[in-house]
């Protein structure tokens, strides 16, 4: 009896013992003991194994986690092989980043080939190519690096859209014209103003397009620069506006005399023309400076990235954009 009296003692102290242990709200998880199941402390929400808060967004550290009930946490995922999802997306596009700014940096050194002639106008288009795909990789990789450098990147698109849109009017407003003699569908005096006023609107209209290219290429990685990048964004910008200035300077006055000459026979003679493209091709070999010291400013981004100097943003503008 006196036994049985003892164990059921023994019984209840254990009991007792517990009970007081879970009033307590003592709960271990791994090596860290808390007191109360974590929640966020911007907006409240049960944050248990999380490392930013699913409902708001904030990231989240033990410093910075409150705690206010009597709940289990759940296990973390971990492991040696074990990524986070945030992670995951950050490294992905970084990654896209710091490709594109490398494809960006060769294509600016191959573009401006193309200008030496029908040779190299297939190496030129290669230049276009790489300079479009690494375009792609680094808009799709814009959100770690934070939401300035994510709103240049679109407006440095709709720029230079809009000026590649005015070179492009520019430069099919010449073909037509040439066309449009071809066919012989109007009065000599009607196609030659016809041609020098297209001459003259594709001059005037690479002026301005190449103008918002450079704003383009300077804002599209302006946000990741330094300040030695930057400085060289803009010299590289002010040299290109002054290329095509003074290639615009050159071959504008030219333009009436050419196509004069070209109808002065009483027939169109196209020899005249395309002696006045030739020569503006030559001129738009200057050019490459400008291109030259653009690529060198995006492979110094290249390079922060690859030291990890950049971006500084955190996980949280992946997981809430």
């Amino acid at each position: 009896m006196s036994a049985s009296r003892e164990i059921g003692g023994s019984t209840d102290a254990l009991a007792a013992s517990q009970l007081s242990y879970f009033a307590a709200s003592k709960l271990s998880l791994g090596s860290e003991t808390v007191s109360e199941a974590p929640v966020c402390p911007k907006c409240g929400h049960s944050v248990v194994g999380n490392i930013f808060c699913i409902t708001c967004g904030m990231p989240l550290d033990n410093s910075s986690r409150t705690y206010s009930s009597q709940v289990q946490p759940q296990g973390i995922p971990s492991g040696p092989g074990y990524v986070p999802m945030p992670d995951v997306a950050r490294t992905t596009s970084i990654s896209r980043t710091k490709t594109g700014m490398l494809l960006l940096t060769i294509g600016f050194v191959i573009r401006p080939i193309s200008y030496l002639g029908i040779v190299a106008i297939g190496l030129g288009l290669v230049g276009d190519l790489l300079s479009i795909i690494g375009a792609i990789l680094a808009l799709l990789g814009r959100k770690p690096f934070g939401q300035r450098h994510s709103s240049y990147t679109i407006y440095s698109v709709v720029i230079y859209l809009a000026g590649g849109t005015a070179t492009a009017i520019g430069t099919f407003a010449l073909l037509f014209a040439d066309f449009s003699i071809v066919l012989n569908r109007t009065s000599l005096s009607a196609q030659q103003q016809a041609l020098n006023s297209a001459y003259s609107e594709m001059l005037i209209a690479g002026l301005i397009g190449w103008a918002l290219i450079g704003i383009a290429f300077s804002l599209f990685t302006y946000a990741l620069q330094n300040s030695t990048g930057r400085r060289l964004l803009y010299t590289a910008y002010v040299t290109m506006v002054a290329v095509y200035g003074f290639v615009f300077y050159k071959i504008f006055p030219q333009v009436a005399g050419t196509v004069s000459i070209a109808f002065s026979n009483g027939a169109y003679d196209s020899a005249p023309i395309r002696a006045l493209l030739a020569q503006q091709q030559q001129l738009d070999l200057l050019a490459f400076i400008p291109a030259v010291i653009y690529a060198i400013a995006y492979y110094q981004v290249y390079q922060s990235i690859s030291r990890g100097e950049i971006p500084v943003s955190t996980p949280q503008s992946i997981v809430s954009s």
